[in-house]
């Protein structure tokens, strides 16, 4: 099967542009494309995975090869750590996991230091990353290690949860800038961490942090089996193929109306899944949204301010902050619905897969003529 791999988004220290392979056509379609920002997707290098910084691309090949684009590149790119397997970025910059369990806390500065993770093996994944946190998950076992001025300065190791929630299974960890959420193995989901812009999903706003993880009630008799965070924006999904979404939603992060139908700087297409509600800036608990019955939403995935949702015939839909063009949409305009992208469709590609950075997406697509099916 022939993969095509696309980014668009931040540029503004050469993470995109250094990894392209490729002059693209499209960016002369008159649409807003600057050194600093790329409004259409332009195709990279092939990668499995990436892990977007504010200024750097790491990306992981099939081979486990890693390189990094951006910010001080020049010093990482081909590097090989024993076949990297997982990739995750925190506030200073990004951990590497290679397959031995090795581990090392890459900087953006350009240095590095090795980390000793307790429990960290070949199996163990990395899950997410707070600005004091770092989460990685070996089978259903959560080991939590704390950041302390870029430095890992002690772990502490859990069996999920065991000595706090007895009787809970972690099978995924999703986390914000200020906020961690946890999916259970029974499809239910915790929050704690900060919650300032209802981002946990408790039905309220406070200054005071959640230390202990909670359960979100709204979701009780229904089964989460996917989570998603941005960095104070939080999306959920059930076994239906519903998509519940909350807290922050200032730039319409959540596909809700977050402002006047007036404002110039907000796009409304035809074919959007427009809310009708009033304007939405903090939604604390989780809201369902009214999306038309024969669209499946398989695959969700949030930078800071924005939000992409893959649905089970490959339509990618996208919504939010839009500074950068990193919605896919081809201009610099915000939206508050989720929207279609129509970029792919033009070029005859189904989209396989999408992932969000802070300000950039990645897409995976497959030509039109390929047999293929989305998984979550």
């Amino acid at each position: 099967m022939l993969n095509k791999h696309y980014m668009c988004g931040n540029n503004s220290f050469g993470q995109v542009s250094a990894a392209r392979i490729a002059a693209d056509a499209s960016i002369s379609e008159g649409t807003p494309e600057s050194h600093l920002c790329y409004c259409h997707p332009v195709q990279v290098q092939p990668c499995e995975h990436v892990t977007f910084t504010w200024s750097q691309a790491w990306c992981i090949d099939k081979n486990g090869s890693l390189t990094c684009y951006g910010f001080h590149s020049d010093t990482w790119t081909n590097m090989k750590p024993s076949s990297v397997c997982a990739a995750m970025a925190t506030k200073s910059g990004v951990m590497i996991q290679a397959a031995d369990g090795f581990v090392r806390h890459y900087l953006e500065n350009g240095e590095f230091e090795t980390v000793t993770v307790a429990g960290v093996s070949p199996e163990a994944v990395f899950q997410g990353a707070t600005n004091t946190k770092v989460y990685c998950l070996q089978r259903t076992q959560l080991s939590e290690c704390h950041l302390d001025e870029s430095k890992v300065t002690g772990c502490e190791y859990r069996l999920g949860f065991s000595d706090l929630l007895p009787r809970v299974s972690v099978t995924h960890v999703a986390c914000g800038l200020e906020h961690t959420l946890i999916l259970t193995e029974g499809g239910q989901v915790m929050s704690c961490g900060s919650c300032s812009r209802g981002q946990l999903g408790h039905g309220e706003v406070s200054v005071d942090a959640v230390l202990v993880p909670r359960v979100i009630q709204t979701f009780q008799g229904v089964n989460i089996i996917a989570i998603a965070t941005g960095g104070w924006h939080s999306v959920g999904l059930s076994d239906a193929g519903d998509m519940y979404v909350w807290g922050w939603n200032e730039s319409g992060q959540l596909g809700l109306p977050c402002s006047d139908r007036s404002d110039p700087q907000r796009a409304n297409p035809s074919g959007s899944l427009h809310q009708d509600l009033d304007s939405i800036h903090i939604q604390p608990e989780p809201y369902g949204l009214d999306l038309p019955d024969d669209l499946q939403v398989v695959m969700v995935t949030c930078g800071s301010r924005h939000t992409e949702i893959l649905t089970a015939d490959h339509k990618l839909y996208s919504t939010g902050w839009n500074k950068y063009g990193q919605l896919c949409l081809s201009d610099t305009h915000y939206r508050d619905c989720l929207t279609r992208v129509t970029w792919f469709d033009q070029r005859g590609e189904l989209v396989q897969k999408v992932s969000a950075g802070a300000w950039n997406t990645f897409v995976v697509t497959v030509m039109t003529n390929v047999d293929c099916s989305v998984r979550m």
